[in-house]
């Protein structure tokens, strides 16, 4: 199977994360074995979400119908994120809420 486009989700916050480390590492390793995909990072430190209130992901504008659009748009998904309480992180777990539950 041959991906496209591919995206990397960061969904730590804290400055000097390892998590943002990994997946710039990563991201930069893909490009260079796949230099005709397109990689992208999304950052979610540095983005602007607002909290999932049900509406088709369609219907949200700014950075949130970024990611949305993104991650849909994606042929793979990788998510980089700490767990918190044995658990996702609430960043991560507001984007999933975002998305259709199915097709």
């Amino acid at each position: 199977m041959e991906w496209r486009n591919e995206n990397c989700l960061s969904c730590r916050c804290n400055t000097g994360s390892n998590t943002i480390t990994v997946l710039e590492t990563l991201q930069k390793e893909l490009s260079q074995q796949a230099s005709d995909a397109e990689i992208t990072l999304l950052d979610l430190r540095k983005l602007n979400l607002v909290f999932s209130d049900g509406r088709d992901f369609r219907e949200y504008n700014g950075d949130t119908r970024l990611v949305a659009d993104t991650i849909m748009n994606a042929d793979a998904l990788i998510f980089g994120t700490p767990v918190y309480q044995a658990s996702i992180s609430g960043a991560l777990k507001n984007v999933l809420d975002l998305l259709p539950a199915g097709p």
